[in-house]
């Protein structure tokens, strides 16, 4: 029952959502007129690709070959933003630290590379 009825409060058509919500009504909001959000850094020039290297170094040291949900758990490590840890993700990527996959469920997992891979 809740399934349905969050469907029904979700189904609002695109013209129903036009008529609550005209874009001229919107354009005065904060969102829209407030400052631009600060550029993320490139992943490459990110002071926090290095601690994030050492922090895969030591569960590798540790023996663990898969990690579950790599881009939560960099995110917890480091304190950072979820946008933010999706970069230093892909940049441990690129340095061959790790592989990002996904398991058949869609849940996202790391494979760990051994130390001497590059």
């Amino acid at each position: 029952m809740l399934h349905h009825k969050r469907r029904t409060l979700f189904g609002i058509s695109a013209a129903i959502a036009a008529t609550l919500f005209p874009p001229a009504a919107l354009a005065g909001t904060p969102a829209a007129s407030g400052p631009a959000l600060p550029a993320a850094p490139a992943a490459a020039d990110d002071p926090l690709l290095p601690a994030a290297a050492a922090w895969v170094a030591g569960l590798r040291d540790d023996g663990q070959k898969l990690l579950r949900y790599p881009v939560s758990r960099l995110q917890r490590q480091l304190r950072t933003g979820y946008l933010h840890s999706c970069a230093l993700a892909g940049a441990l990527e690129q340095r061959g630290e790790w592989r990002i996959a996904y398991d058949a469920d869609g849940k996202r997992h790391a494979h760990i590379h051994p130390k001497g891979r590059a």
